[in-house]
């Protein structure tokens, strides 16, 4: 590994970091994302803080990196690496997060259980836990399988010489 390799994707990678803090500070009016969702469910009543720029950072670097190795056809093996343990954490931290939303309290079909983005605005609610159920798994099924494609192309690629022709 070169050094102008690693400050080249650490630069990238920085970037996109400030990248996401943009896109959190005009989504939620804050630098770090950080959005209070209050829970009225059927016999409690929880305000969870949620930090919505991890896994956003997450989600725009594997994209990001995905998009480029594919044009680079998975032969740059520092770019690979680093696509690979961001999707991984991806697929980890999307995981988490389904298996916190399926763990909470009462039946996710309830009429009673409405997020609210503020107190003060009651009469704006969605009721996103049943969407979230759904939507979580399946996005972490399909970045795994991303993961396992992309593991599959670095691997195939890994040992190949800058001027021969991969093998088909």
């Amino acid at each position: 590994m070169k050094p102008k390799t690693i400050t080249t994707e650490y630069l990238t990678l920085l970037k996109l970091f400030f990248l996401t803090l943009g896109i959190t500070y005009i989504a939620t009016g804050n630098l770090w994302g950080k959005i209070n969702l209050d829970a009225d469910l059927s016999d409690t009543y929880m305000v969870i803080q949620i930090i919505s720029i991890i896994p956003l950072f997450l989600l725009i670097a594997t994209l990001v990196y995905l998009i480029r190795e594919g044009i680079a056809g998975y032969r740059r093996r520092t770019p690979n690496l680093i696509m690979i343990a961001v999707n991984l954490a991806l697929v980890i931290d999307l995981y988490s997060i389904s298996q916190i939303i399926n763990r909470m309290p009462g039946q996710a079909q309830s009429a009673h259980r409405h997020f609210y983005s503020h107190p003060n605005t009651i009469d704006t609610h969605f009721n996103f836990i049943p969407v979230a159920q759904q939507a979580l798994p399946i996005m972490a099924i399909i970045f795994m399988l991303i993961l396992v494609i992309t593991s599959i192309l670095t691997g195939k690629n890994w040992n190949v010489i800058n001027n021969e022709q991969p093998i088909s």
